[in-house]
């Protein structure tokens, strides 16, 4: 009935077992060698997954992250910006770019689209955001990322009769909370840590939806095989740090 719990049943089970990466095929290491670099696909302010620091230099979870994969597979990784999800899964399909850094609205949805998403990056536990004491009772309109609202949604299934606004970051949807445009946000943990380490802790509660998480990925043209099997190969170990990166990532910015 769930087509894919083989695929779960590893990730509990196996994935945290493994310390070295699979063996490249020999199609894959050509694949290496005449390729070299790979244009990742960012949104420009996208934090704590993608931003620049004063001195222009990519920082961030997902440069963090590539940092490791670029030391599995020797792939050369530089990032090309984009104003919105939409652009950056544009770019994906059209060949500007190779592969869009954050993806987490799930296969059924990434397939929809014509994308191929990798291995998971993470399995990261939903977060609702709303003002201290409002209730599920008192949310009517909720954020939510673009890229994956449709996996919020499910998580958030069991209530109806709610509105969902989708935005870029989520930096977008906590100006809409702040501004009383959305009642609250569901997001994933890092996000919702960043935000809240960000702003007025006392002012906002988070809650963790327990009906679900969310996967985060990669996500590639879905006839880029090749290099979504290189990079599959090389998330299986590198996720074994995210937590790790993603708890660096998202401390106040005054620590």
């Amino acid at each position: 009935e769930d087509p894919l719990y083989r695929n779960e049943l590893y990730d509990k089970y196996i994935k945290s077992l493994e310390t070295e990466m699979e063996p490249l095929t020999t199609k894959e290491k050509n694949f290496i060698v005449s390729k070299q670099t790979v244009n990742v696909a960012v949104l420009k302010s996208d934090a704590p997954y993608y931003t620049k620091d004063s001195s222009g230099n990519p920082q961030g979870i997902i440069p963090d992250f590539y940092k490791k994969l670029a030391e599995l597979t020797g792939f050369s990784f530089v990032y090309k910006e984009y104003g919105s999800e939409e652009d950056a899964v544009t770019a994906v399909l059209n060949g500007e770019s190779d592969v869009l850094a954050m993806y987490s609205d799930g296969q059924i949805s990434a397939y929809n689209k014509g994308l191929r998403i990798t291995s998971a990056y993470a399995k990261v536990d939903a977060v609702l955001v709303a003002h201290t004491g409002d209730t599920v009772n008192d949310i009517s309109t909720i954020a939510a990322k673009k890229r994956s609202i449709s996996a919020m949604q499910t998580v958030f299934l069991g209530e109806t009769g709610k509105n969902w606004v989708a935005y870029n970051s989520a930096a977008d949807c906590f100006n809409a909370l702040k501004n009383n445009e959305v009642d609250a946000i569901i997001c994933g943990q890092p996000s919702a840590n960043w935000l809240i380490n960000q702003n007025n802790v006392s002012a906002y509660s988070l809650t963790t939806v327990s009906s679900g998480s969310i996967a985060i990925s990669g996500a590639l043209a879905y006839n880029n095989d090749v290099l979504c099997s290189i990079l599959s190969k090389a998330v299986n170990v590198a996720s074994l740090s995210f937590d790790e990166i993603a708890t660096k990532n998202t401390l106040p910015d005054s620590n």
